[in-house]
């Protein structure tokens, strides 16, 4: 079944802004004292309240600031495409379904032709976008694969306990580049 992920959809959004160079990891954001409006209105807090963080720490600190100024550097196209490509808005082709669908879910992402400002800054920090829990765990397997296949998300397939999987079986395709990944990884390895 659908949810909106909150928080737990940050690291997608981060690492896409990471991947097109638009941030960089020890780059310094205003995140306004924790308390701050949209050029339209809207106003925006976070948890971790502080004047100023690196990139880095704006996804170690969850700051929904920090995450709305950066997807501000992300065109609609570029930021819907991102989620798109972590698999969000169509089944897993798992074939599970959910309590309240005869067939797997499929999620719900704005369309990009009904994408507003508005949903440019609810998306980067996981409002306006709902997901399954499996595709939650396959997305984030980009980030917890190793070598060359880190940055690429798996095929999903029922298998008996104790099946024999090569590391390699079932790669869909690749979402990021492999070192894009890794420093995804390493940078959550901060919220702990």
């Amino acid at each position: 079944d659908i949810y909106e992920p909150g928080s737990t959809f940050k690291p997608f959004v981060w690492s896409t802004i990471t991947e097109l160079g638009l941030a960089r990891p020890d780059e310094i954001f205003d995140t306004e004292g924790g308390h701050w409006r949209t050029f339209y209105g809207r106003p925006i807090q976070d948890v971790t309240r502080r004047d100023s963080m690196t990139w880095r720490e704006v996804l170690i600190n969850s700051s929904n600031i920090g995450m709305i100024k950066g997807a501000a550097r992300l065109t609609p196209k570029e930021l819907h495409d991102a989620v798109v490509r972590f698999g969000f808005g169509k089944p897993t082709g798992v074939g599970v379904p959910g309590k309240s669908f005869p067939s797997e879910a499929s999620g719900l992402v704005t369309a990009l032709n009904k994408w507003t400002i508005y949903t440019h800054s609810s998306v980067p920090y996981g409002h306006e976008v709902a997901v399954t829990p499996v595709q939650m765990v396959r997305a984030f397997s980009a980030f917890a694969r190793n070598g060359e296949l880190a940055g690429t998300l798996p095929r999903l397939r029922l298998t008996a306990a104790g099946g024999n999987l090569e590391e390699g079986d079932g790669v869909m395709y690749r979402v990021l580049p492999p070192d894009v990944a890794v420093l995804t990884r390493n940078t959550m390895a901060g919220v702990v």
